[in-house]
């Protein structure tokens, strides 16, 4: 189960890195070709929204399921154990909540405008709409494997910026 959910942020993250790449890449394409050939590439707006919406929402999901994100200690450190752990465990049960509600709203977003189509792209509009829940997706898998429930997961735990994969 480690393995798999290892390599399903792997996956994502290279997904995001790949979707960064390909958003760059086409919005170069049509400045040049623009500006160069006056051929403008109508299609490249629509293809570069959905690979910026791809990207951050598969970000988010690695940030969210490794536990990279931000946190605002100011208050909370000067608590007792016991308090920094409550602290954490109400917060972690807060944040599961939202992002259930947010998973099944863009669930239910993504079925409505399954049919919808993109304007200048025969493709549906699926594509862009399943970026959130496959991004909160991985994040509810996160908060599962790092025991965000339980009365230690939900101590804080600091880690300092050289032990952050990538930096």
């Amino acid at each position: 189960m480690l393995r798999a959910y290892e390599a399903l942020t792997r996956v994502f993250r290279a997904g995001a890195a790949c979707c960064v790449i390909a958003m760059i890449v086409v919005l170069i394409a049509g400045i040049t070709l623009r500006e160069l050939f006056g051929v403008a590439l109508v299609w490249g707006n629509e293809v570069s929204l959905v690979l910026f919406v791809w990207s951050v929402f598969l970000g988010t999901g690695v940030a969210l399921a490794e536990n990279l994100h931000i946190r605002f200690t100011l208050a909370i450190e000067r608590l007792p154990l016991a308090g920094r752990r409550l602290v954490g465990l109400l917060v972690s049960y807060v944040g599961l909540v939202l992002l259930a509600g947010l998973l099944l709203t863009s669930a239910y977003v993504a079925y409505i405008y399954r049919d919808h189509r993109f304007t200048t792209v025969a493709a549906s509009a699926l594509w862009q709409w399943l970026a959130v829940p496959a991004g909160m997706s991985l994040a509810v898998l996160g908060w599962i494997r790092h025991g965000k429930w339980t009365w230690r997961g939900a101590e804080l735990q600091e880690r300092a910026a050289t032990e952050i994969p990538g930096l």
